[in-house]
């Protein structure tokens, strides 16, 4: 491990700063791709009469039954 990454003072060598800059990178590129694909489902527009449409009709049943019988 590096030391200056140890003692937590500024990274002074080039291979640490630059694998900490691949990981805040990597880690901003994931956490775009995590909202994109929530963004996606959640505000897509399902027509009840196509099969995703179906699919989704049937998630929402069983969790409105598995919630009433939480509550039950």
């Amino acid at each position: 491990m590096c030391k200056c990454l140890t003692t937590q003072v500024a990274c002074c060598c080039c291979n640490c700063a630059l694998s900490l800059l691949l990981s805040v990178i990597f880690f901003i590129v994931i956490a775009l791709i995590i909202i994109a694909v929530a963004c996606y489902f959640g505000l897509y527009k399902v027509d009840d009469d196509s099969e995703l449409g179906h699919v989704f009709g049937t998630i929402n049943d069983l969790s409105n039954k598995a919630k009433d019988k939480i509550t039950n």
